[in-house]
């Protein structure tokens, strides 16, 4: 059996904005503008539009659903172990059986 072929991000993102019709940046100055007051004022973490970014300075660096929120008790516990909150279906370990639950 052959390796799997590695996709890298760039990748996805053309296909999502050429095959797929997204337009990144449309989307990019909507998460600018509506990040831009909450960056002004020194925020670590935005929330809008049903998702929370997390900023490095005046750069987003990431967005996380509020939905995968739950379960966590800070940004920094949902960032260091993303598995935590996650419903039992969805986590990585959930198919090999090798859950504890």
């Amino acid at each position: 059996m052959s390796a799997p072929v590695e996709v890298t991000d760039h990748a996805v993102l053309r296909y999502l904005e050429r095959v797929c019709g997204l337009d990144v940046e449309t989307l990019r100055t909507k998460i600018s503008v509506g990040c831009s007051r909450g960056a002004a004022a020194g925020a670590p973490v935005i929330r809008f539009s049903g998702a929370r970014f997390l900023l490095r300075g005046v750069t987003v660096v990431t967005a996380i659903c509020d939905a995968d929120i739950c379960g966590h008790a800070t940004m920094r516990d949902l960032i260091l172990h993303p598995e935590r909150g996650q419903p039992k279906r969805n986590r990585p370990d959930a198919e090999e059986g090798l859950t504890d639950e």
